[in-house]
């Protein structure tokens, strides 16, 4: 009805405007009367609503436990009944602490099509994805301004801004970097909170840059570009970026910091590395052993595992650390806490970031940095290297540069080409004709590509060595025969 009173009141006026300048003799809207108490015969809307039961909603917060990334925007879905959309729009701006109030003043919605050079720098983006997330208004503009319990106003409170790095690799998922001006870093704090940003201060590693680093979920993007925005510098990097950007001196520091964070106290001897190493591999079986048995105790581990009890007490701690496991129970026990992929695609995330740690540490050459290219961008080859165009370059501005194929491994079934670059090396770039037109440093080429993660390098280098020990193999067969 407050559709048609509307209608009703928009023709009235009109009406009357048409009567006051001539246009019309007299409104035929003057004795118009809204029905009232009528109902239409059909309901209006034909969409079913379904409402979960109370053991449904208990088993998606089971699946999706607090420390991971989906509780806290689960809960206030529902507790609120907020649209996905709404959920994450929210900054900490929005949230009344006092008066118990949560305001709709936003959505993120994604943007499936090309982007433009200028959307790519608005956004703080170089990928060459074919969508991204943007802030827009709420479907149907509807702002409003909700009551929430105290129940989730407790559990937003624990969310605010600033926290340690085992608590955010707790969360699972995929880790970015925030580079600012160290000047900034007050600042930094105070958005961060307002935009209801979880991160954690990583050490300097280079304190000659000028710059500080946090270190952030992928899911909150949308929200530090915003925070970029403000501050009017800044970038997001990798973590494999800010490794390199330190020398080895704080790399080793770095590594220090990331093992008192993830909870590892692990020794710094041979013999200490060699029970470690068995230790980290072991992390993965006992979780999935755990699984099975809902709860486990050392003696359990110790027995199936076959290994000592000072072991067997590392690999519980490190579960109850990155909380697959429950403290201790009166019978020795310890209560498994999560399911079954919870728990994989927690573990992996510590053993990714422990694979990147590795990789980037065991690299002779801190200045090289791995970058994929598609086949399509070649152009022309001979024996020793391929040329390829430079990706973001057409037409005539094409500029191509020549790639030695020693360096150059072909992954993803031969579709691409995976190298690296020298962040100190000069290249020459060419044209069509190779004729050389500029130079560029490896830093400044680097922006052109595909970045991929430190992992794939160590991968690459088995197989590099895995056939120079073959050759090699081939060339002693060879000269025997003879």
């Amino acid at each position: 009805m407050n559709t048609v009173t509307s209608i009703k009141g928009l023709l009235t006026k009109s009406f009357n405007f048409a009567v006051d300048r001539n246009y019309i003799p007299a409104s035929p809207a003057v004795n118009l009367v809204i029905p009232k108490n009528k109902q239409p015969d059909r309901p209006t809307r034909f969409k079913q609503h379904i409402f979960l039961e109370k053991d449904q909603v208990d088993k998606i917060f089971e699946r999706f436990p607090k420390g991971t990334s989906s509780f806290i925007p689960l809960k206030i879905a529902y507790h609120t009944g907020m649209r996905p959309g709404e959920v994450f729009g929210l900054i900490w701006d929005d949230i009344d602490f006092v008066n118990k109030t949560i305001t709709v003043n936003r959505q993120v919605q994604w943007y499936a099509g090309k982007r433009t050079e200028e959307e790519k720098k608005r956004t703080n983006g170089t990928s060459e994805s074919n969508g991204y997330w943007y802030f827009c208004e709420p479907k149907y503009k509807s702002y409003r301004t909700i009551d929430i319990d105290d129940t989730l106003l407790d559990i937003l409170k624990k969310s605010l801004g600033k926290t340690s790095m085992r608590k955010l690799l707790l969360k699972g998922g995929d880790l970015q970097v925030l580079q600012f001006n160290t000047e900034d870093m007050k600042k930094v704090e105070k958005m961060a909170k307002k935009y209801g940003i979880l991160y954690s201060v990583l050490p300097d590693c280079n304190r000659k840059d000028g710059l500080s680093e946090v270190i952030f979920h992928t899911e909150a993007v949308p929200r530090v570009n915003m925070m970029i925005q403000k501050l009017k510098f800044g970038k997001i990097a990798t973590f494999d970026d800010y490794l390199k950007n330190g020398d080895e001196k704080s790399l080793g520091k770095l590594m220090d910091f990331l093992k008192k964070q993830q909870g590892n106290e692990k020794s710094h001897t041979i013999e200490g590395d060699k029970v470690n190493s068995a230790i980290d591999g072991l992390i993965e079986k006992v979780g999935m052993f755990a699984m099975e048995k809902k709860a486990i105790s050392v003696d359990q581990v110790k027995e199936n595992f076959s290994i000592n009890g000072e072991q067997a007490e590392s690999v519980i701690r490190q579960l109850e650390t990155i909380g697959v496991l429950g403290s201790k129970n009166e019978d020795g026990t310890h209560t498994v806490m999560m399911d079954k992929d919870a728990f994989i695609n927690r573990v992996r995330g510590y053993q990714d970031l422990a694979e990147r740690m590795r990789a980037v540490a065991a690299s002779k050459n801190a200045n090289l940095s791995d970058v994929t290219i598609s086949k399509k961008l070649i152009i022309e080859e001979n024996d020793h290297a391929v040329k390829t165009r430079v990706p973001g370059t057409w037409g005539e501005e094409a500029k191509y540069v020549w790639l030695r194929k020693e360096n150059i491994m072909e992954i993803h079934g031969g579709k691409t080409m995976l190298t690296f670059l020298d962040s100190n090396k000069d290249y020459k770039l060419y044209d069509e004709q190779n004729r050389v037109v500029t130079t560029q440093k490896g830093t400044e080429l680097y922006t052109h590509y595909d970045k991929v993660e430190s992992s794939v390098r160590e991968r690459y280098e088995k197989v590099q060595k895995q056939q120079k020990k073959t050759t090699q193999k081939k060339t002693v067969t060879t000269k025997k025969a003879r």
